[in-house]
């Protein structure tokens, strides 16, 4: 009744039709303001949630390639550049989660976010902290997986350093064998040297109590015994080393050489 009688009354008189003109178009300037106050509060709120969105999409490409390079299975080098790209890739997640969760603080709060509703603002910070939140549960099964790693490459390598170990020592016991066995042979060749000396002796004293000149044949036999190489020298002769009892054997009469089968010639008597 009252704005019908308003209207009346503007109707009668122009002036009061002015007045009640320009408070309509200062309503409306108003109401026009505080529209374009939120549309730009939420312009930004806008533009700050896409920007974390982009780093939260450059930190997924990111742990993408650190996965490429685990599934791989790097070596000490690249598991060791694995591990600090993790590490730089948690602690810039860390940064934009302490962003986010900034912002969702005001929204909560009701500060700094002006005439924006509150579940508008959450409804779209939601997303983003979804995406953050997976990517941390991610980055800790990453550390777990890189950790496996370790474990398994210490084993491998502990196994393969007792292999190693096992050999050197099989190894050392085979060299210690054959420093054993060349001064056996070594020792054999000596007594048998001995043994050729004293035999080349008695054959002398044979020579001389049958009044003969000594050839001292069964020395050279000897020398040549005690000189020979070891069996295992690499030098080593085919020829066979003189037989002491052959010589023996040719020292029968004139030269000839005694028939062992046959007893009389073996002991000197005539055939």
């Amino acid at each position: 009744m009252h704005a019908r009688a308003n209207r009346n009354l503007a109707s009668k008189n122009p002036a009061v039709a002015w007045s009640a003109t320009q408070e309509m178009s200062a309503a409306v300037r108003v109401l026009q303001s505080q529209l374009q106050a939120l549309q730009a509060e939420k312009g930004q709120v806008a533009a700050a949630v896409t920007a974390m969105s982009q780093q939260q999409s450059s930190l997924e490409a990111m742990q993408e390639e650190l996965l490429a390079g685990m599934a791989r299975r790097p070596d000490e080098a690249r598991m060791s550049v694995v591990e600090h790209g993790i590490a730089s890739l948690h602690a810039k997640q860390n940064e934009l989660s302490a962003t986010l969760q900034g912002m969702m603080s005001l929204n909560a709060a009701g500060e700094h976010v002006g005439s924006m509703d509150k579940v508008a603002v959450a409804a779209m910070l939601q997303p983003l902290q979804q995406r953050m939140s997976r990517q941390e549960t991610d980055l800790k099964e990453m550390r777990s997986k890189v950790e496996q790693l370790r474990v398994s490459d210490t084993e491998v390598l502990k196994g393969e350093m007792a292999t190693v170990a096992d050999a050197m020592t099989t190894l050392c016991v085979k060299i210690e064998e054959m420093d054993n066995l060349k001064a056996v042979n070594d020792r054999l060749s000596s007594e048998l040297g001995t043994v050729a000396k004293a035999l080349a002796n008695l054959a002398d004293r044979v020579d001389r109590l049958e009044g003969k000149t000594p050839t001292n044949s069964i020395a050279s036999a000897g020398a040549e015994v005690a000189s020979a190489p070891t069996p295992r020298d690499p030098r080593r002769s085919d020829r066979k080393a003189p037989s002491p009892r052959r010589w023996l054997q040719a020292r029968g009469k004139g030269g000839a050489v005694v028939d062992d089968r046959n007893p009389a010639q073996r002991f000197g008597f005539p055939a």
